[in-house]
């Protein structure tokens, strides 16, 4: 059940607690109020407005210092960019305490940007050197605690993003030291504390985001769960060391993906909140996880792998549809479309074969839709 659907519940049931006596008229009243007050929600638009308003605000007030950066001191460099930045917090934590939250969490996502450009700016001014991903690593820090000091789903989901573009970051960069952690060895994730680091803060946020039902940030967290992951299953397995590295990582990811996808269905049969999310995504990365075990197949018997994952992909498509989940039956659809184009587009490939790959899939797709229809009839069904 929704935060809205909740509070409408509570709505109702006011009454019947009144009717009960465990509660008189005038508390009702409160309790409806209080109730219609939180299941109200800003409309879309203003929602999105809002955020475009922050992304303008950010970039104009970055532009007009740096415009101006060359006639002002240092002095009033530090100044001007703490005031600014202390500003757009004050800002964003009088409109919460108005209950104006969708301003608040454009105010605190202005401020979450504005910390790193603070940092860039105060770096430029004082001729201060340091490596990428100490900048990120701080500014990640700081965004996160202006998330949680204000509640802000938008920075919440900025800080997560963070996250995984410090990881990246942090893996692909030359190694360099910071304050905080050793260098990486490059190429190397296993033996980087920093990647290690990643799952607890991520989780962390993630645990955030579900308890707070933001959505925003929800699906950040879900995008830097399976990065993460991929980049461990690729160190086990040894992508560049073996010739079938490709296959063993796609199977890893398919299993994992099936797997926690059956639980986020489990989980959303329950009514949980975020649990079809976790199933879409899940979904999606066991579906990639599954393309690349079958494209990594050596010779021809690759065609005889992709045949397979056209009829997985078709199986997607109607667990999808009796699961009532259409992100899970558009992601079966793309997964079939990818699959077909691939036996095109393969160096050397066989149009012959692919065509009679694809015309087989045909075939058994009819013949599974003739007996599903035999199948509903003999029931009464549609």
């Amino acid at each position: 059940m929704d935060d809205k659907a909740y509070y409408k519940r509570l709505s109702a049931d006011a009454e019947s607690w009144r009717d009960a006596g465990l509660i008189d008229a005038e508390q009702e009243g409160a309790l409806k109020s209080w109730a219609a007050m939180r299941a109200r929600k800003a409309p879309a638009p203003f929602s999105t407005l809002s955020l475009l308003a922050a992304a303008a605000f950010i970039i104009g007030v970055l532009s007009v210092l740096a415009a101006n950066w060359a006639r002002l001191s240092d002095a009033a460099h530090f100044i001007i960019i703490i005031a600014v930045l202390n500003l757009t917090l004050l800002g964003a934590g009088w409109l919460h305490s108005r209950n104006h939250k969708v301003l608040g969490e454009a105010a605190a996502l202005s401020a979450a940007a504005m910390f790193g450009g603070a940092m860039i700016l105060i770096g430029q001014s004082f001729n201060i050197q340091g490596a990428p991903e100490g900048l990120l690593f701080v500014w990640l820090l700081g965004a996160a605690a202006i998330a949680v000091g204000l509640r802000a789903g938008p920075a919440l989901a900025f800080s997560l993003g963070l996250v995984l573009i410090w990881m990246f970051v942090r893996l692909s960069s030359d190694p360099m030291s910071i304050a905080v952690l050793p260098p990486p060895t490059r190429g190397e994730p296993l033996s980087d504390p920093g990647f290690w680091a990643v799952a607890p803060v991520g989780a962390a946020l993630a645990g955030l985001a579900w308890r707070w039902r933001f959505v925003t940030a929800w699906h950040a967290a879900q995008i830097l769960l399976w990065a993460w992951l991929a980049i461990l299953v690729g160190a086990l397995a040894g992508l560049d060391d073996s010739e079938n590295a490709l296959s063993l990582f796609g199977l890893i990811i398919a299993l994992a993906g099936a797997a926690t996808a059956c639980a986020g269905f489990m989980a959303r049969a329950k009514g949980l909140w975020g649990a079809g999310a976790l199933a879409g995504y899940a979904v999606s990365a066991a579906l990639a996880g599954a393309f690349a075990a079958c494209a990594g197949v050596e010779s021809d018997a690759v065609y005889a792998a992709i045949g397979v994952y056209l009829l997985v992909s078709v199986g997607v498509v109607m667990a999808g549809a009796y699961l009532q989940h259409r992100w899970a039956m558009a992601l079966g659809i793309a997964g079939f479309m990818t699959a077909a184009g691939f036996l095109y587009l393969r160096t050397g490939g066989s149009l012959l074969v692919a065509g009679v790959i694809l015309l087989l899939t045909a075939a058994g797709i009819g013949v599974l839709g003739w007996w599903l229809s035999r199948r509903g009839n003999q029931k009464g069904g549609e």
